[in-house]
């Protein structure tokens, strides 16, 4: 006679953020987004070039200046490059304007030259995803790895896929990259400059974290569900 054991089931996945950093004009921590300011923060005219940098689009320049110092900050970045999971690490960005000017540009080029003024070195630099392709083969982050292009909620947005990637197990570490680049063309369309910088968040499983000792910043909950108001009766007919 068998004896029914009960199902076992694991606990839920929990995605924390263990690290942050920005490239953002004139600050130098995240702390200064809502506090006081250091002396030296970042200047693009210095912060961004480099043997890294060539070749590459602003918007991925930004994005890799705030990467780095946010893997750093997890401790997942040392001399020798990332430490963490590569195979299983998801690059997750956020942005509107990211490769507005690249694609003005080639635009420009073809009306004035045809195709045939086209650089190749430059074509990449046209695909909306070229930020997160950059992050990741920089890094060697080899999971999941998407752009986010969608208005005002876009970067809530990549904090959610991040998460969603994080507790169904499809990655166990995750970095999230908000970007927006200034440029004449940017301004034209908005109306007004953009931020011109960059910040990134490192989220991974709460297990992942504590099982390496990573000192845990935040947890970042699922989202609200939407409350609806009820549709209302009609008035019965006297």
């Amino acid at each position: 006679m068998s004896t029914a054991h009960p199902a076992t089931t694991s606990p839920p996945r929990v995605a924390v953020v263990t690290g942050t950093g920005l490239a953002v004009p004139g600050l130098t921590l995240p702390d200064e987004l809502l506090g006081t300011v250091r002396d030296g923060g970042f200047d693009p005219v210095t912060g961004l070039v480099g043997r890294d940098l060539r070749h590459k689009d602003r918007a991925s320049r930004l994005a890799l200046r705030a990467a780095a110092p946010a893997l750093r900050d997890a401790g997942l970045l040392d001399g020798d490059g990332y430490t963490g999971p590569g195979d299983t690490t998801a690059v997750v960005v956020s942005t509107n304007v990211g490769i507005l000017e690249n694609v003005c540009s080639f635009a420009d080029t073809i009306a004035r030259d045809t195709v045939l003024g086209l650089s190749p070195l430059g074509l990449p630099q046209t695909s909306s995803n070229v930020i997160a392709g950059s992050v990741a083969m920089a890094h060697g982050l080899r999971g999941p790895n998407v752009t986010l292009c969608n208005g005002p909620t876009s970067g809530l947005d990549a904090l959610y896929w991040a998460r969603a990637l994080i507790v169904t197990g499809r990655a166990e570490t995750a970095v999230v990259i908000g970007v927006e680049p200034a440029g004449d063309i940017v301004t034209k369309l908005l109306g007004t400059p953009a931020l011109d910088g960059a910040v990134a968040l490192v989220l991974e499983s709460a297990a992942g974290a504590a099982e390496r000792g990573a000192t845990v910043r935040a947890t970042v909950a699922a989202a609200p569900a939407r409350r609806t108001s009820p549709v209302p009766s009609p008035a019965p007919e006297a």
